[in-house]
């Protein structure tokens, strides 16, 4: 019994361990894809059209030559004028802009794509190492029962092992099987012996099993 429930502490601190790890690897993944996301849209973002520089010269006025020195190359900035007209095919979509967000959304749609298909890879992978544990944990339970045996028949063994792997049908009841019997001498030092008997109780009920160990008198 103490066996059964070591086993079942370590399943358990290695299914925690592993979901852990799971749950890291996905939280850098998330990281990673949203600093990838972003520095896309960075390079993807338009750029601002750069003010119109005018030069204009004045003439034909009468004005003191130092005045007109200082006005002649006069430089001043405006923003060119768009009509209602004009903004509407001002600036139409090129075939190479068309062609870089197309491209840049299949490279998306990969990335989603890849990003699911290593989700996937991973949950699998999980699966394996917990049915790998499983299959241990049996083994190992298996092992130390029939190393306690000397009465079992191919029989019992068969019902024992389909028991504990979980491969048997539904049913009612409990199950005892007898694993091991003996003869020791008493612990009265009475010069009397003793049969021991080890058994194995299937709880089909509970879906738990139990090693019990008696003792009584040769008459």
């Amino acid at each position: 019994m103490m066996e059964q429930k070591k086993l079942e502490q370590e399943q358990k601190r290695e299914e925690a361990r592993l979901r852990k790890e799971k749950l890291e690897e996905e939280k850098q993944r998330k990281i990673e894809e949203a600093k990838k996301l972003k520095e896309e849209r960075k390079s993807s973002s338009s750029s601002v059209t750069s003010p119109v520089t005018v030069t204009h010269t004045i003439a034909g006025e009468k004005r003191p030559a130092d005045e007109i020195n200082n006005e002649k190359n006069e430089i001043v900035t405006t923003p060119p004028v768009v009509t209602k007209k004009q903004r509407k095919v001002s600036n139409p979509p090129s075939p190479t802009s068309a062609s870089s967000l197309k491209k840049e959304k299949e490279e998306l749609e990969f990335k989603q794509k890849e990003v699911l298909k290593q989700q996937s890879e991973m949950q699998q992978q999980i699966k394996n190492r917990e049915e790998e544990i499983k299959q241990t944990q049996i083994f190992n339970i298996l092992k130390s029962i029939w190393e306690e045996s000397n009465s079992l028949s191919d029989e019992d063994k068969v019902t024992i092992e389909k028991f504990i792997s979980g491969q048997y049908a539904k049913r009612e009841g409990q199950v005892e099987i007898l694993l091991n019997k003996k003869e020791i001498a008493s612990e009265k030092n009475d010069g009397k012996k003793l049969l021991e008997t080890l058994t194995i109780r299937l709880d089909y009920n509970e879906c738990k099993w139990s090693k019990i160990r008696r003792k009584k008198k040769i008459h």
